[in-house]
C-alpha cells in the first residue's frame, strides 16, 4: 500500500531523518520509496503546487489481517504527521489512514470538514 507525502524541499532532509528514526522505532516494511521534485505550478487558475516541494512515496507491504493492517494505519498516520510537522501535506487517495485520527471529525460541521478535507487534499 502506498501513500504520498509532500514536504517543502528544504525541509526534505529533515523530514527524512524523522521517518528514519521513526522506521527505527517502529518497524514497518518498506518495499520502496520514490522522491520526485515538484515546481510551483504558476499557469494554472488554481495551482496545485505553489512552492518548490518534494513528493515523497512510500510502499508498506501488508499482510492482510486485522494486527497488520492496524500496524499499516499507524504507520501512514505516523508519516502523515512527519509530513505535517515539516510544513507539508498528503494525498488521500491511496488510503483513508489519515481519517482514523477521528477526534479532528468528532461532531464536525459541513464547514470544519470542508476545511479539514482542503488542508489534506494535496494542497500544497
Amino acid at each position: 500500500m502506498i501513500t504520498e507525502l509532500y514536504v517543502p524541499r528544504n525541509r526534505l532532509s529533515g523530514f527524512m531523518d524523522d521517518v528514519r528514526r521513526d522506521f527505527l522505532r517502529h518497524p514497518a516494511d518498506v518495499i520502496y520509496g520514490t522522491i520526485r521534485l515538484i515546481e510551483p505550478d504558476a499557469e494554472s487558475a488554481l495551482p496545485w503546487a505553489r512552492e518548490q516541494y518534494a513528493c515523497v512515496i512510500f510502499n508498506l507491504h501488508v499482510d492482510h489481517q486485522a494486527a497488520a493492517i492496524a500496524d499499516a494505519a499507524s504507520a501512514f498516520i505516523r508519516l502523515i504527521d512527519n509530513a505535517i510537522a515539516h510544513q507539508g501535506s498528503y494525498f488521500l487517495t491511496y488510503h483513508r489512514f489519515a481519517l482514523d485520527q477521528g477526534s479532528d471529525m468528532d461532531g464536525a460541521g459541513d464547514e470544519t470538514i470542508f476545511k479539514l478535507l482542503s488542508r489534506c487534499l494535496c494542497r500544497i
